[in-house]
């Protein structure tokens, strides 16, 4: 903080203003913290409950719905899945099986990543679509981990 000129933010964004004499050292000590940080872990993601795909129902969404608007103090309802398969469509779409040999398709946040794994579970959030005049769930999914992740 004392190459900053001024500071503030909360938990979902920041500013910052910076002199350019400062600019090369800030960034020096930001790549340094951000190592850190990477060393010390993925971040937590948390979930509402765990859930089977044949449970996931156009009801059980309809329902979840009501629990709009949905923001910082309110997030989406988000699942632990697990699917049966799981492989990258295009770019960050993926398409999954269930247990019943059902095709979900799903949509993967910005900064998640597949790790290499025979089996995965999924924290997604489920929304209604619509495309060509039917109504599907959605999945956005904000983490993959390996299957056999005890956490």
């Amino acid at each position: 903080s004392s190459l900053l000129i001024r500071y503030g933010g909360h938990r979902h964004a920041c500013g910052l203003s910076i002199s350019e004499e400062n600019l090369q050292r800030f960034q020096a000590q930001f790549d340094r913290v951000v190592r850190e940080v990477r060393e010390v872990g993925r971040r937590n993601i948390s979930c509402d409950a765990s859930l089977s795909f044949v449970d996931l129902t156009r009801e059980l969404v309809e329902w979840l719905e009501r629990l709009y608007p949905f923001g910082i103090g309110n997030p989406r309802p988000s699942f632990l899945l697990s699917p049966t398969g799981l492989s990258v469509v295009r770019d960050r779409f993926i398409r999954m099986t269930d247990e019943r040999n059902r095709v979900w398709h799903g949509s993967l946040q910005r900064q998640t990543q597949i790790p290499d794994a025979p089996q995965y579970q999924i924290v997604a959030s489920p929304i209604l679509r619509e495309d060509m005049g039917e109504s599907f769930i959605h999945l956005q999914v904000r983490d993959v981990l390996p299957a056999d992740n005890p956490g």
